[in-house]
């Protein structure tokens, strides 16, 4: 049994807890000014979640039609083995109709860690069918496929997603909880690899001002494709307003189970034009 995997319960909520007050910290340093934030009011974009930015879970909002954004998120994860791995991804996503978003992005892996796949072109679609209602959720489905242009790669997989998203409260926006389900069909398989990946997440935001949205879920699923089991990982962000249009995000997790990550530490942008 692995070290991670022996933790006690406990300590894995304090653990991630305990970066809560640098995150703050960070968000307070990032503020805008007063006139800054009376300029834009409360931008939505602060609170349509993007994975990485600087969590996992995505809430069920699109992209407004003929709206377009540069993303990059860039996360340094500690695996368990003390291997480092450094993911960039830039990506590019716009509205292309009203209830429809499209996403193309180029995952890029370095360090001493496993780089297969590093490299594979990705494209993504959103359809949101169901708006949110007193009782129901707000809910997107969506599917993407992963092209072998990366490093050692072979066969397009298929990926096929749920989003939902639902307030809590009368007030619009101010606590949220999201719900993730993907399901990962990995084609022509490399030998160790997984012929397919599930995995599931739960999240809440809320906003610490109108610029500032806290954001924290938990994963749990196959990590890799080389999974051995399911893991599970917490993490906790903050999203700020940087500038109208701009969002700046910082992040941190803590991982559990056989391929989950020791720890890692997520930084990302993402900007309207």
């Amino acid at each position: 049994m692995s070290a991670s995997a022996s933790r006690p319960p406990r300590s894995l909520a304090l653990r991630a807890l305990a970066p809560l007050p640098a995150l703050l910290a960070a968000a307070w340093l990032l503020a805008p000014s007063p006139a800054l934030s009376q300029q834009m009011g409360r931008l939505p974009d602060v609170q349509n979640l993007e994975p990485q930015l600087p969590v996992e879970i995505e809430d069920a909002e699109l992209t407004g039609a003929g709206q377009r954004e540069l993303q990059l998120p860039l996360r340094m994860t500690r695996e368990q083995d003390g291997d480092d791995r450094f993911l960039i991804e830039p990506r590019f996503q716009f509205g292309l109709a009203e209830r429809w978003q499209a996403t193309v992005g180029l995952p890029l892996v370095i360090g001493s860690s496993d780089r297969t796949n590093s490299g594979n072109l990705r494209g993504d679609m959103l359809f949101k069918p169901i708006d949110e209602g007193s009782l129901i959720p707000a809910i997107a489905v969506g599917a993407g496929l992963e092209l072998p242009t990366g490093k050692n790669a072979e066969g397009t997989d298929l990926t096929l997603r749920l989003l939902a998203t639902k307030t809590l409260g009368a007030v619009p926006g101010t606590h949220r909880i999201h719900g993730n389900a993907s399901w990962r069909i990995n084609d022509d398989a490399l030998p160790g690899e997984r012929d397919d990946t599930v995995r599931f997440g739960l999240g809440y935001s809320t906003p610490l001002s109108d610029a500032t949205l806290l954001v924290a879920d938990v994963m749990r699923g196959h990590g890799r494709l080389g999974a051995t089991g399911m893991s599970t990982v917490w993490e906790l962000g903050v999203r700020q307003v940087f500038t109208p249009g701009t969002i700046v995000a910082v992040g941190l997790g803590v991982g559990s189970g056989p391929d989950a990550p020791d720890w890692q530490v997520t930084a990302g942008v993402e900007t309207r034009f």
